[in-house]
């Protein structure tokens, strides 16, 4: 039962609305259904977007609507990629004939790092792409239009 002055969700037992005062048993009606609104977009699938998002870092988003962060995203794992490949080659010790001696122990810090921050930003990534299809669902259903 919802107050028909403020429209705040109150027990059925209520005589007075607990938020304005409002007599409950003199103005009593039931609630009224929500809307159906038909919507001509089909749904996503937010079991999709997470697997494409798994396959390649920003495919989730993209197939959500969101496009710029999809791409934002996909540049972020190129540069992961990039500074890595880079910090890879700039560790390795090698004597004056070229021959690889060893690895440099503050570079495999660093790489061990980013990789482990780039970690958690994947495991994110794929967990917004299943929500923000699942956003765009409620949202269609809601509004019968795309939410963004």
């Amino acid at each position: 039962m919802y107050c028909p002055n403020c429209g705040t969700e109150a027990v059925p037992e209520a005589v007075f609305c607990n938020k304005c005062g409002c007599n409950l048993k003199e103005r009593a009606q039931p609630a009224p259904a929500p809307a159906s609104v038909p919507y001509a977009l089909p749904l996503k699938n937010s079991g999709l977007a997470a697997v494409l998002s798994f396959l390649f870092t920003g495919l989730g988003q993209i197939y959500a609507g969101k496009i710029s962060r999809g791409i934002i995203f996909i540049l972020v794992a190129v540069g992961v990629a990039m500074v890595t490949t880079t910090l890879l080659f700039a560790g390795l010790v090698t004597d004056s004939e070229g021959v690889v001696q060893s690895f440099d122990s503050l570079y495999l810090a660093a790489i061990v790092g980013i990789l482990i921050a780039y970690l958690a930003f994947y495991i994110w990534q794929i967990y917004d792409a299943y929500i923000l299809t699942n956003k765009y669902n409620d949202a269609l259903k809601q509004t019968g239009q795309e939410p963004w």
